[in-house]
């Protein structure tokens, strides 16, 4: 919507909110006690006070609406603003992803020193162990399994 239409609005509304409240201001005085004509004069009647206020409710309702248009008009049409933020948002994920690669590698480190430590097994050591399972499973089936030599 152009902002000439919204401003014409916001004028219309707000001259709305006026009138309302200057008729609940009339429905609301007090007569004189001369008791003169002028007093009634000024009343506005068969208008209810509650229904001077539930206009003003109406008026500041859609002036409400007017500025959350107004708001949102700004925000959606702040390229420039939702481009810096995009590029703020893609330098902290970069600056996140770099620490993590630099966590990974030093884990990386840690764990490649520590498998330095533990010495490589050998073949013979390797067959001792599969031949030793075996037995103990053969042993926990009742079945013996010959030795080899």
């Amino acid at each position: 919507m152009a902002t000439a239409q919204l401003k014409d609005r916001v004028r219309e509304q707000y001259s709305q909110l006026l009138e309302a409240f200057a008729n609940l201001l009339r429905s609301a005085r007090l007569p004189d006690e001369g008791g003169d004509a002028g007093s009634r004069q000024g009343r506005v009647p068969g208008e209810l006070m509650e229904v001077f206020a539930e206009k003003m409710l109406a008026a500041c309702q859609a002036l409400l609406g007017v500025v959350a248009e107004l708001k949102r008009n700004a925000l959606l049409n702040d390229v420039h603003g939702r481009n810096a933020e995009v590029a703020s948002s893609a330098a902290e994920a970069e600056a996140e992803a770099a620490a993590l690669r630099q966590q990974l590698a030093a884990l990386q480190q840690r764990l490649d020193a520590t498998s330095q430590l533990v010495p490589p097994p050998d073949a013979a050591g390797i067959a001792q162990q599969e031949q030793q399972e075996q037995q103990a499973h053969a042993a926990q089936q009742g079945g013996a399994v010959p030795m080899e030599a």
